[in-house]
């Protein structure tokens, strides 16, 4: 069956239905390729019903999916809404068009993909995955390739490494060598010849081999090698411990809701986060096994205990802002997730 885009006589939506033709053509491949359906899309008529600022943002459509009429919001620029946004959007929508709306997005971060799927909000990125959970649906583009080994994070010191490039851009301008990288990183030659390693077989890095030694240098710079790597990372907190109070003078960092508080406009936690290594740890509480858990909450100072030391690329005395990120994660609720929009926005990528 030979698709087509029905447009009516009004001049201004025939315009916008024109301007999204591109958009729309990859839409109904991506579901021809992925779902065998052929879909009849038009201009959705009672748009003007919505308020000025969806009118503004997006462009509607509406077609029949799976056997159901559904609504198709367009983004009309690059989209730089929160995912938490997004799904207020969508709600008011799908209020007054009374029928199931799927937001459709060209380009989007994995990251923000699954806040999306938190919040229950229809989808698709054409080329990279399709979720609707009103028809029990997510199929996603890249499945595993079985001939290969499955993916899998990224060593703390690997993790370093990567974060030191996007900080600071070493690696980049210059290729360098495990050893070389050594003298400035705090691990062994050893260590970071097995980064290389994972960095090579994540295609994050180019290797030359020049003799009996590799050079090795990011192709990409800054927030580009964060979205690629971002999906190797992992959190940086071992475990959390709770106790009364730090000794004096302690080394640590201010972490998790503390140091999100002052990078952000979030208020802080009613009790301070900590980080420290597990050396800095041990040498503080060496029994500290042995000692009652319990302790009063008000009395309560959180330390979370990292697989490595927080880089010096962000507010004195607290966690790097990347770091704190992925220490993080999945927010609690609304008011974190535009904290941490906000935080990834201010890094200030090399």
């Amino acid at each position: 069956m030979v698709t087509r885009i029905m447009l009516p006589s009004n001049t201004d939506v025939a315009s916008r239905s024109w301007s999204m033709k591109k958009p729309l053509d990859r839409l109904k491949n991506y579901l021809r390729k992925t779902l065998d359906l052929e879909v009849e899309i038009e201009p959705w008529v009672d748009y003007q019903k919505l308020p000025l600022l969806f009118r503004n943002q997006y462009d509607f459509y509406t077609c029949e999916l799976l056997h159901a009429r559904i609504l198709l919001v367009l983004p009309k620029a690059t989209n730089e809404n929160t995912p938490a946004i997004i799904k207020k959007h969508i709600d008011s929508i799908m209020a007054v068009g009374g029928r199931e709306t799927v937001y459709i997005c060209e380009g989007m971060p994995a990251h923000n993909r699954n806040r999306l799927i938190k919040h229950k909000v229809s989808f698709v990125v054409p080329g990279n995955q399709i979720y609707l959970p009103t028809f029990g649906m997510d199929l996603r583009e890249h499945i595993r390739d079985l001939r290969k080994p499955p993916r899998r994070t990224f060593s703390p010191a690997t993790q370093v490494v990567v974060l030191h490039a996007i900080y600071f851009g070493y690696g980049i301008a210059d290729d360098v060598t495990p050893l070389e990288l050594s003298k400035l990183l705090d691990y062994a030659k050893m260590t970071l010849t097995r980064a290389v390693d994972e960095l090579e077989a994540a295609s994050l890095v180019e290797v030359e081999r020049q003799w009996k030694e590799r050079r090795f240098k990011f192709p990409m710079r800054g927030k580009d090698l964060w979205e690629k790597a971002r999906a190797f990372m992992r959190s940086p907190v071992k475990r959390t411990a709770t106790v009364t109070e730090l000794p004096e003078g302690t080394c640590s960092y201010l972490s998790g809701g503390s140091a999100l508080s002052e990078y952000t406009m979030l208020a802080p936690p009613p009790h301070p986060t900590y980080a420290m290594t597990i050396g800095m740890w041990k040498n503080l509480y060496p029994g500290w096994r042995d000692e009652p858990k319990h302790i009063p909450e008000d009395e309560a100072v959180a330390v979370e205990i990292w697989h490595y030391l927080p880089l010096n690329a962000g507010r004195a005395g607290c966690v790097d802002p990347l770091s704190l990120l992925l220490s993080i994660g999945e927010p609690a609720d609304e008011r974190m997730e535009a904290a941490l929009e906000q935080l990834e926005n201010e890094v200030p990528w090399w």
